[in-house]
């Protein structure tokens, strides 16, 4: 059963998945976070922004930016998400954990 954390990381690897190649995925987080709301109507910025921290930290998702130093000057901008040599492999185990279970036909007896 997938927990909150990870789908959040999966709606993240989805949207760059689904993204240009090379520029990426191109949000901010009150935009992500507004998309988010769909499934978790209580989200807040700072729970988005911290699932990609751990992306990033895992090098399972790479942010690109221009011209700033910090990460809170980072995530208070646009920034474009873009996918990792290890993207792929833990968006498959993720979408396992959704995927409905096949149900088995009970045959009479």
């Amino acid at each position: 059963m997938m927990n909150r954390q990870q789908r959040i990381e999966y709606e993240i690897l989805d949207c760059v998945f689904n993204a240009d190649r090379v520029s990426g995925y191109v949000t901010d987080n009150q935009t992500f976070t507004q998309l988010l709301r769909g499934l978790f109507p209580d989200i807040q910025p700072e729970e988005f922004i911290a699932a990609c921290k751990r992306l990033v930290e895992a090098n399972r998702l790479d942010v690109r930016y221009r011209g700033f130093r910090d990460e809170g000057t980072v995530f208070a901008g646009r920034f474009h998400l873009a996918c990792t040599a290890l993207s792929h492999s833990y968006f498959e185990e993720l979408r396992r954990l959704i995927e409905v279970p096949t149900c088995r036909k009970v045959h009479p007896r």
